[in-house]
């Protein structure tokens, strides 16, 4: 059954953001650094344990991929994790 595994959200603060999801759903922290191919935004990742949660923070909304989502606070991105064979039916 195909299933939504992975959820990132563009934030304006990554550390008030990250503490909330702790705090409230019990996400634990996973991981904090500077990441993209420009190193120009900051992820913080959370897991439940099942799914993978990103928080991302941009340097600027003028980076090429803040650009992409429009103005954050936002979904950034998801995956879903599905059967192999059901993507040759495509």
């Amino acid at each position: 059954m195909p299933r939504i595994v992975h959820l990132a959200l563009k934030v304006d603060d990554i550390d008030k953001t990250s503490e909330f999801y702790q705090k409230v759903f019990g996400f634990k922290h996973t991981g904090t650094r500077r990441a993209g191919p420009l190193k120009d935004h900051i992820s913080c990742w959370l897991s439940d344990g099942d799914i993978g949660f990103t928080l991302i923070k941009y340097d600027s909304e003028d980076a090429p991929e803040a650009s992409i989502v429009g103005p954050g606070p936002c979904i950034h991105h998801f995956g879903i994790a599905v059967e192999p064979e059901k993507l040759d039916e495509y």
